[in-house]
């Protein structure tokens, strides 16, 4: 995570296996986006993805697909999604 005044405003949760380096929930509170701390976050794991010898490989919403393609990622296949009805939804970034 990265911090700014004691406050949270960037996280990813990140998934390591013998073969890959698993990249999830890349997430940046809303009032700090569109400032380069998603990047500086991603190129972060991207390097620590290289010094671990691991392949890195990550999952996106559509809506993020050219954001991850600009720096470098491709389309590499599909993910089935399978999730309970009327799940609450929970904010893992807030604008607070």
């Amino acid at each position: 995570y990265v911090k700014d005044r004691g406050r949270i405003v960037g996280a990813a949760m990140v998934s390591l296996n013998p073969g890959s380096f698993g990249i999830y929930n890349l997430c940046v509170s809303p009032s700090e986006r569109r400032k380069g701390l998603g990047t500086e976050i991603l190129r972060g794991l991207m390097n620590l993805s290289l010094a671990s010898g691991r392949y890195i490989v990550l999952q996106c919403e559509e809506s993020l697909r050219t954001w991850y393609c600009q720096r470098g990622f491709e389309p590499d296949g599909t993910v089935d999604i399978y999730n309970l009805p009327k799940r609450p939804c929970i904010a893992i970034m807030d604008s607070n």
